[in-house]
Order: structure tokens, then C-alpha cells, then sequence
């Protein structure tokens, strides 16, 4: 391949796995989460309390591999606080809300 091909082929991957990155949203708005009996200043509660146990999960050791080495890294480290913010709301026995129409 020569380095122009493999250039582009790089910034295409790194492309797409920002894209699958971006995709994690923390909404502390209460309405994202739902949950039997629980008002909506609970909920907003429980989300930003949940927030504060994946301020270190999906820490990887830092390294300074460059390009699209340190971009997996981030995307794996993105991945894991999600499930560990997901994990954490379904603990406390939420649901995600239905999404509502505007």
C-alpha cells in the first residue's frame, strides 16, 4: 500500500470510530430515566450520582501510542462508562424512559 492509501485508510477508521464514540450522552435532566414512584428531582438525583462513579471507570493507563491507537483507547475507555453509568441506573431500578415527542 503506499502512504497516501494508508493515510486515507487511517483517517477513515478514525472517522467511524469517533462517529460510534460520539454516540454516549449523560442527560441529567431526570426524563431520560424512569422509575416507579420516583419524582422527577429523584431521578435527576440518582443520574448525577450515577455520573459521579464513572468519573474513573474506562480509565486505561496513559499511554502516548498516537493516532488511531490513542483514538481506541478513548473509545474503549467512552464504552465503559457508559455500561458502568447504565449499570448503575438499572441498579438502583431504572429503565430507560419511552422518548418523548416534542
Amino acid at each position: 500500500m503506499s502512504g497516501a492509501r494508508v493515510r486515507a485508510s487511517a483517517l477513515l477508521l478514525a472517522a467511524a470510530v469517533t462517529a460510534g464514540a460520539c454516540t454516549v450522552q449523560y442527560d441529567v435532566r431526570g426524563d431520560a430515566w424512569a422509575r416507579q414512584g420516583a419524582g422527577l428531582q429523584v431521578v435527576a438525583l440518582d443520574e448525577v450520582e450515577c455520573l459521579r462513579t464513572v468519573s474513573d471507570a474506562g480509565e486505561t493507563h496513559d499511554m502516548v501510542l498516537g493516532g488511531v491507537l490513542d483514538l481506541g483507547r478513548y473509545v474503549v475507555g467512552e464504552r465503559t462508562r457508559a455500561a458502568t453509568y447504565q449499570r448503575c441506573m438499572t441498579d438502583r431500578g431504572y429503565r430507560p424512559a419511552v422518548a418523548r415527542q416534542p
